[in-house]
């Protein structure tokens, strides 16, 4: 039989339980996860309210337990484990990282400790929902990737909770969550890199609302692969029109010289309607007002554009 930790297995475990043993969270398995060692004549309760850094991963471990002494806890993972229920985290007012993808959790909750948590790793579970994060004012990083959802369920957001983070939050890894209305998140103020790869957008709407007014006008790298929107032709010449902040799209980068050229072509396209407008735009442009969207903030744009030029010239003219 293979050596194992004799925490986990003796010589007569039945192979076929294997699988459903649980680990608690006890000192000694503390003591191994961590890379600092203890003191001579140091008590326990002294070595546990030490630690910062305690890495639990691939413990086959099922409750979130035994912590309560660790109140300087600053980084803790629990990767690829059983734990079904976040709970017991009185203590980790001091945690500032969390790590607990690829375990079965289902829902968000008993958070409410974590004020000062900053990196929040939770993707590869069973959440549907999104919420739970009132109290993490700080929130910088949110990485729910890959939830087990049910077929063509999206992914849920509480607004609570978007509101709590819409400042703080810089980064959010969505990917593979059966999203279609990206534009619910479009409340992320501070957000600077948003991935939505491996989700059901069709609607360029919904990606033109993350760079509304008052939307992620700060996001620099956005990732769309993978999504039904991303085969439809001009995306990329739409999103770049549509946020001047966007540096890389799908891992290219989108330079100044490529923006600069598309706001150009698109005001002479501008121009161009305005000197030869079809007959029937103009029968109908008293009904139906001016052009919306993209093309009316281009149209718009450049109208001013074109008249500031004409001040510009006109006052060169005269001196």
């Amino acid at each position: 039989m293979c050596a194992c930790p004799k925490y986990l297995l003796t010589d007569h475990t039945p192979s076929s339980h294997i699988s459903i043993l649980q680990v608690k969270i006890t000192l000694d398995v503390v003591s191994r996860a961590t890379t600092q060692r203890r003191r001579k004549d140091e008590d326990d309760d002294k070595f546990l309210k030490r630690l910062t850094h305690i890495n639990l991963s691939d413990k086959k471990i099922e409750a979130i337990e035994g912590l309560d002494e660790c109140i300087n806890l600053g980084c803790l993972y629990l990767t690829e484990n059983n734990i079904r229920v976040i709970q017991n985290l009185d203590f980790a007012q001091s945690l500032t990282h969390l790590y607990l993808q690829d375990n079965n959790i289902d829902h968000m909750m008993n958070l409410e400790p974590l004020y000062n948590l900053q990196k929040l790793f939770i993707g590869g579970n069973n959440i549907q929902e999104i919420r739970g994060l009132q109290s993490c004012a700080n929130l910088q990083e949110l990485h729910v990737q890959a939830q087990r959802l049910p077929p063509d369920q999206p992914l849920m957001w509480c607004p609570d909770t978007l509101n709590t983070i819409c400042e703080t939050l810089c980064v959010l890894n969505a990917q593979k969550n059966n999203i279609s209305q990206p534009s619910q998140l479009a409340v992320l103020r501070g957000l600077q890199r948003l991935d939505l790869s491996m989700n059901n957008i069709s609607s360029f709407e919904e990606i033109g609302a993350l760079f509304g007014d008052d939307a992620c006008m700060n996001m620099s790298t956005l990732e769309l692969r993978n999504n039904p929107v991303s085969k439809q032709h001009k995306l990329r010449d739409y999103i770049a029109l549509m946020s001047p902040t966007l540096s890389t799209l799908d891992g290219r980068e989108i330079t100044q010289v490529e923006r600069r050229f598309l706001v150009n072509r698109e005001a002479a396209k501008a121009r161009s309607r305005n000197r030869n407008p079809p007959m029937n735009a103009m029968n109908n442009a008293s009904h139906f007002g001016p052009p919306q969207g993209v093309e009316g903030q281009l149209l718009m744009e450049t109208q001013v554009s074109v008249c500031a030029r004409k001040k510009t010239c006109a006052r060169a003219r005269t001196t």
